[in-house]
């Protein structure tokens, strides 16, 4: 009668399995997606490098359970507590699982968002013998859908915003000419400069031309912009719009320090550029307390240049500084919304980025970032 013992695996067997998990091995260590494995006690066996860029060091991570690693798993989240999920759904019922945008603390101690697949771990009989977890890191790919949402409101916005304003001009137009005649009758009939009536119509006309330059400028936002690129130097430009600037500043008494650094001649539009530089300076100069001081610095970093427009003003609350650049939104009185939003979209025309930093009480450091595309040496 035949043997049905299991034959002992040979030296050549051996070899060929502890060469086949070296394969496996090395491939989980080449994929640069984070990959866990844990054994049915839930003890983690396998740690690539991707999950020691994002967590904790191998040793510090191999034959610890996964709650212990991971005390985020004991939490529950979207109505779902993952240790258990991956415990018991995975590791005893053999299914797989899939959650998306679960917040992670990693090594460096912040929460990130992860989407998470686990699949239960097979020995060759079918027997399950732990479970492989994939963790996809997702804040680029949420802040690209945020950005989607973004555009597509700011662009419904903008249209009606833009339909609005052509219906308001005309008949804001005639009452402005209507005040004026007024105005003119008012002075025929009093003969005196310093009557409250003229003065009442000068306000009026004042208010007129403000709401004017808020419809000028919302359409300006709105329409789709023809770009005339030039070779032109980032510091000529900053110099130019500084002229633009010098009475704000004067008025206030706000002190401008200029850092020019070496700079190539970039591809741009002259006149985007002036109008970016001028909204975040002025935005700036506004925002600070007379006796102020705005620093402007331009630099050269790998393949972008960079302009910083640094103030020492009371700076922006935390959760303000994610709509700073949302249209209409404005903390200031008498403020529209427009300056940053028409600076953040003009920087976008140019394949560039603006970015933000500041802290309430601490001042606000806005950088402007331009590709450099074409230099002109």
């Amino acid at each position: 009668m035949p043997d049905k013992r299991a034959k002992p695996e040979s030296a050549t067997d051996a070899f060929r399995h502890s060469e086949y998990l070296e394969q496996i091995e090395s491939l989980v260590e080449s994929i640069d997606l984070a990959i866990f494995a844990v054994n049915v006690s839930g003890n983690i066996i396998v740690w690539n490098a991707a999950m020691e860029r994002h967590f904790a060091a191998r040793e510090e991570a191999l034959g610890k359970h996964v709650l212990t690693v991971f005390p985020d798993f004991k939490e529950e989240q979207q109505s779902v507590n993952w240790g258990t999920v991956v415990l018991r759904n995975v590791i005893k019922e053999g299914r797989s699982i899939e959650v998306r945008r679960y917040m992670l603390a990693t090594r460096l101690s912040s929460q990130y968002p992860f989407d998470i697949k686990a699949f239960p771990l097979t020995s060759r009989d079918g027997k399950i013998t732990g479970a492989v977890v994939l963790l996809h890191d997702v804040r680029e790919q949420m802040q690209i859908e945020e950005q989607q949402i973004l555009n597509a409101r700011t662009t419904s916005l903008s249209n009606l915003g833009a339909s609005l304003a052509h219906e308001i001009r005309n008949p804001l137009n005639s009452i402005s000419l209507n005040v004026q005649l007024l105005k003119e009758q008012l002075k025929r009939e009093k003969n005196c400069e310093n009557d409250t009536s003229l003065k009442t119509a000068d306000i009026l006309l004042e208010e007129i031309g403000r709401l004017n330059l808020i419809i000028k400028d919302f359409l300006e936002f709105s329409r789709p912009s023809n770009m005339r690129n030039e070779i032109a130097s980032p510091n000529e430009i900053i110099g130019s719009m500084l002229e633009l600037l010098k009475e704000e500043a004067r008025q206030k008494e706000i002190e401008i320090i200029v850092d020019f650094g070496d700079l190539p001649d970039v591809m741009m539009d002259r006149n985007q550029i002036t109008q970016v530089f001028y909204n975040i300076a002025l935005n700036a100069i506004q925002t600070m307390n007379r006796g102020g001081r705005l620093e402007i610095i331009s630099r050269a970093r790998g393949e972008w240049v960079v302009v910083e427009f640094i103030d020492n003003g009371p700076g922006i609350a935390e959760g303000e500084l994610s709509r700073i650049f949302d249209l209409f939104y404005t903390t200031k009185e008498g403020g529209t919304g427009l300056g940053l939003a028409i600076a953040s979209r003009l920087v976008e025309n140019h394949h560039g980025h603006i970015s933000v930093h500041s802290r309430q009480g601490e001042g606000a450091t806005f950088a402007v970032s331009l590709p450099i595309k074409i230099m002109s040496k």
